[in-house]
């Protein structure tokens, strides 16, 4: 059985031993890594198929963070791995709810992105800080009570005041959100799972 297949199986101490084995043998930390994002697609296409669920996916992202802690002291040098991007994540202001957040940065993590989780309640200061800091490519705004909706749309329109919005796609997930309320509150994009959020950032940074 091949990486991206035992992967895809979610064949956790097969996995393991793969990549103890491709290290061995010499392969680098990178062509290891893309083996597994192809594994991990094929995860997420399973979920889009119904024949994964949540706890599936929030599986397939431990065993990658598992595999990115065996891979990371090989990723040195000319095998330095290149992010393919890097996502800020917050539940928005007024909102304490963060399972389904947490499910996306896991996900995103898997598939090659540095999340910046800024956890929950996080004010609109906080993104627009959080943005001038790290230059992501995608903000992502989770929010479960439809009572902070405003909230959400507070946030959008303090990052279009600092100057950033032309810099970033917004991207909005929770239970209570549609495409509607995405276009209402200035939004680039609803993401009904972790799934779907993933092949909206793959594409955004044109690694799809």
């Amino acid at each position: 059985m091949d990486l991206k297949e035992a992967l895809a199986n979610l064949e956790e101490n097969t996995i393991y031993d793969i990549v103890k084995k491709k290290l061995d043998g010499g392969a680098s930390a990178k062509e290891i890594l893309q083996e597994c994002q192809k594994g991990m697609k094929i995860v997420g296409e399973r979920y889009n198929r119904e024949t994964y669920f949540v706890a599936d996916l929030m599986y397939a992202g431990e065993i990658m963070r598992n595999v990115m802690n065996t891979l990371s002291p090989h990723m040195k040098g000319a095998d330095a791995l290149e992010k393919v991007g890097t996502v800020i994540m917050g539940t928005v202001k007024g909102d304490i709810h963060d399972l389904g957040k947490d499910v996306v940065n896991i996900t995103l993590q898997g598939n090659g992105f540095e999340v910046v989780d800024l956890g929950v309640d996080v004010s609109a200061e906080k993104f627009v800080e959080a943005i001038q800091k790290n230059e992501p490519q995608i903000v992502g705004l989770s929010v479960f009570l439809t009572s902070c909706f405003p909230a959400t749309e507070t946030i959008v329109k303090a990052i279009a005041d600092a100057g950033l919005r032309d810099k970033v796609k917004i991207m909005l997930g929770g239970a209570p959100v549609t495409d509607v309320v995405a276009d209402e509150t200035g939004c680039d994009y609803y993401g009904k799972d972790a799934a779907a959020a993933v092949v909206y950032a793959l594409d955004v940074v044109g690694a799809s």
